[in-house]
């Protein structure tokens, strides 16, 4: 157990560099991490993104059956 207060500090960011989202492990002692990199600069990479689809059920009256 420790005397000393919890503090939290700036964010820093910890790598440079393009790696896999997801891509990444901690080694068990929590000093190391493996990540996959990927090989393309950071502006060839596309940015994740989200699609809504409104009225899908009613969409779905439309598709052809089997």
């Amino acid at each position: 157990m420790t005397t000393d207060p919890f503090t939290v500090g700036t964010p820093r960011g910890l790598f440079e560099g393009v790696y896999e989202s997801g891509g990444y492990d901690v080694t068990p002692d929590g000093r190391r991490f493996l990540m996959v990199a990927l090989d393309a600069p950071a502006s060839a990479v596309s940015k994740p993104q989200m699609v809504l689809v409104l009225n899908w059920r009613e969409e779905l009256k439309h598709m052809p059956t089997k």
